[in-house]
């Protein structure tokens, strides 16, 4: 069941009424509006039988020497301090969702890349390349339409890394012993 904060925020959405009422709400959806339908109508249509107690809210101008107070007290905003709190969290909840969606996405977007870069990137490079870099790269570029980005980076540093590490030895090799 929808909550009844909720519900009324969807009532203001859609009417442009702020109102509050006692009861549960009569379901999910706020139903359309009808043209020329009374309030009585509306009431009955939109909030059922089963709440009693419905206030809307609408500005007015008190006289100038009204207490404060007495516009608090007649006021009685603790159901509507309960539905911002409640729109709040639906704007925080949607806000999250987007931000999980766009994370996703990313990640998504750059976990696989098209074979087609890789193949553009050689063939640019195609003149500076040793074979044996040229050999690593024509594996991948085998099978599948999309490369996977770990699976190259890691290809790529455990190439380099025997690099270094043959590179280092022959290097101690050549040098003479003092």
């Amino acid at each position: 069941m929808l909550s009844k904060e909720l519900y009324c925020y969807r009532i203001l959405k859609t009417y442009s009424l702020l109102v509050d009422f006692v009861g549960e709400p009569p379901g999910r959806n706020v139903p359309s509006p009808v043209e020329g339908e009374t309030y009585r109508q509306w009431q009955d249509r939109v909030l059922g039988n089963k709440v009693s107690d419905v206030v809307l809210y609408k500005p007015y101008e008190p006289a100038p020497q009204t207490r404060l107070n007495t516009l608090q007290n007649q006021a009685s905003a603790c159901s509507l301090e309960k539905m911002f709190q409640a729109f709040a969290k639906e704007k925080d909840r949607k806000t999250r969702e987007k931000v999980e969606d766009a994370a996703a996405s990313t990640a998504d977007r750059y976990q696989h890349f098209p074979r087609d870069t890789l193949n553009d990137i050689c063939a640019e490079l195609a003149p500076v390349l040793v074979p044996s870099v040229k050999e690593l790269l024509d594996r991948f570029q085998e099978g599948a339409t999309d490369l996977k980005t770990e699976a190259l980076i890691r290809q790529l540093i455990v190439q380099y890394n025997d690099a270094v590490l043959a590179l280092r030895k022959e290097t101690a090799l050549a040098r003479p012993a003092s």
